[in-house]
């Protein structure tokens, strides 16, 4: 780094998916990018199951390399309620495929890197240049102790969910007391599970404000996981593991070969993500689905907003809020209708005992809604079978029912 000083057009903080989209994006318009990425390699440490939707992919324009996928075959979910009642939903088409995360961000990375960005590893971004209260760049340290600066036009924030920069802002943090701690083995030895199926297991005492998941890699191999609003998911985890009574004995020779621990922020987006020069994207923008915590097809596709309007800024040499608010206009009208939808089914969930879980189950099969979840659903854009599965009258009154219950309890 010359005289510890780099210019360029947009900075992008992070080498995650959603930090290479934007990067990809605003590069492809022509634009001078670098990304600074704390880590010495992309993907590492591995974060989220890995659970991309195939209509999702196909939305941010992303179709992964065959070494990035561990599974293509995933056509629907067994639902499992706290007591062990189930209901499956399955479609004959592939709904979903398994990646490799730590491949699939190296690849993203890759694409970016192919439209002329520069990443810059080992480089962890502390502040910003500021002038006149104006964020006209980056400084930081490599992990060598060295200092650097970065000027740029456009700083897009994809840090992830500590929103650590995001605080020397004057913006908005999404919800800290919304956010739930995620933990996942990779195991090997594992042979009784349904490679075309994801399991998903409710409870208070499974996962308690979230919910525990199985799902199937290659042959033999599978992720099994939990989020939970405790700091104990750790113990939670083996609990599920060698003690649940639907999963412990299929599990008994699994062997765990990695363990992987994150937090998800589950809040939605806060009111504003952006100011003069700067936008936030990705889990430091509370872009990540309420309902299941997935943040790479939401947050890709905010990440190719951010990209698009650093672009459109720096090209009419205008980087002021005028011109930046466009990108989260452009986020509002793709996925403002589903944040509030997941939303508003995340907290009505989390008033739900778990009898009223085994209540809405009793539901959803005696009334055939899993028809309806089929047709209608859609992994990413949930807001369409939200809605319409709340307007049923007997889903409103088992609703009704589990909060009133909810109350009555507190």
């Amino acid at each position: 780094m010359k005289d510890n000083l780099l210019e360029t057009d947009v900075v992008v903080i992070g080498a995650g998916p959603n930090g290479s989209m934007a990067a990809f994006s605003a590069a492809k318009k022509g634009l001078k990018v670098i990304i600074a990425e704390e880590h010495p390699e992309i993907g590492i440490p591995a974060h989220c199951a890995g659970l991309l939707s195939v209509k999702g992919l196909k939305r941010i324009g992303v179709t992964p390399p065959s070494k990035a996928i561990e599974n293509k075959s995933i056509k629907g979910a067994h639902f499992f309620s706290p007591s062990g009642k189930h209901f499956s939903v399955e479609r004959n088409e592939v709904q979903a495929y398994v990646v490799d995360r730590r491949e699939y961000d190296k690849w993203v990375a890759s694409k970016a890197k192919k439209k002329g960005t520069e990443i810059m590893l080992n480089s962890k971004i502390e502040g910003f240049i500021q002038k006149n209260g104006k964020i006209e760049g980056v400084y930081g340290k490599t992990r060598k102790k060295d200092t650097f600066k970065i000027k740029a036009d456009i700083v897009i924030d994809a840090e992830g969910h500590t929103a650590r920069l995001l605080r020397q802002t004057r913006l908005p943090l999404p919800d800290p007391s919304k956010k739930v701690v995620a933990v996942q083995y990779e195991m090997a030895n594992v042979y009784d599970i349904d490679s075309n199926f994801v399991e998903i297991y409710f409870g208070k005492n499974v996962a308690p404000g979230f919910f525990a998941w199985i799902i199937p890699q290659r042959e033999g191999f599978a992720k099994v996981g939990l989020a939970a609003n405790k700091r104990n998911a750790g113990k939670l985890l083996k609990f599920f593991v060698k003690k649940n009574p639907l999963v412990s004995e299929r599990l008994k020779k699994a062997i765990i070969r990695e363990l992987s621990a994150s937090m998800i922020p589950l809040g939605g987006p806060p009111k504003k993500t952006f100011t003069d020069s700067f936008v936030s994207v990705g889990d430091a923008a509370g872009q990540t689905k309420p309902t299941t915590g997935g943040g790479v097809i939401t947050g890709g596709l905010s990440a190719l907003y951010a990209g698009y309007i650093a672009a459109k800024a720096v090209r009419e040499n205008d980087t002021s809020e005028k011109i930046i608010k466009q990108y989260e206009g452009l986020c509002r009208r793709a996925l403002g209708k589903e944040f509030s939808a997941m939303l508003l089914l995340r907290k009505t969930i989390d008033r739900f005992s778990d009898k009223s879980i085994d209540k809405l189950f009793d539901t959803v099969k005696k009334y055939n809604l899993v028809e309806e979840i089929e047709e209608k659903g859609d992994i990413d854009m949930q807001s369409h079978v939200i809605r319409s599965t709340l307007r049923h009258p007997r889903v409103v009154l088992t609703l009704i029912s589990a909060i009133f219950d909810s109350l009555i309890s507190s």
